[in-house]
C-alpha cells in the first residue's frame, strides 16, 4: 500500500490489544481502560483482538478498516 500523505510504500502489521484490552474506540481517553463503555472495534475474541494495519514510518501514520 502506498502511503496518501508522502507516497511511500507502507508497511503492513497489525494493531493489537493485550491482556483484557480490547481494540476500541472512545471520545476521550480513559485513566481505566476496561472493557465497558468503549465501542469495539475488531470481532476477535478479546486474547487475540487485533485489526490489520499498515504504517508509514516517514509520516508516522497508521491506516486500518474496520
Amino acid at each position: 500500500m502506498t502511503c496518501p500523505y508522502c507516497g511511500e510504500e507502507m508497511e503492513k502489521g497489525v494493531l493489537q490489544g493485550g491482556g483484557s484490552s480490547i481494540i476500541g474506540w472512545r471520545e476521550k481517553p480513559s485513566a481505566f481502560p476496561c472493557r465497558l463503555n468503549i465501542e469495539r472495534l475488531d470481532e476477535a475474541d478479546w486474547k487475540l483482538s487485533y485489526i490489520p494495519a499498515a504504517r508509514c514510518l516517514k509520516c508516522r501514520k497508521v491506516i486500518f478498516s474496520y
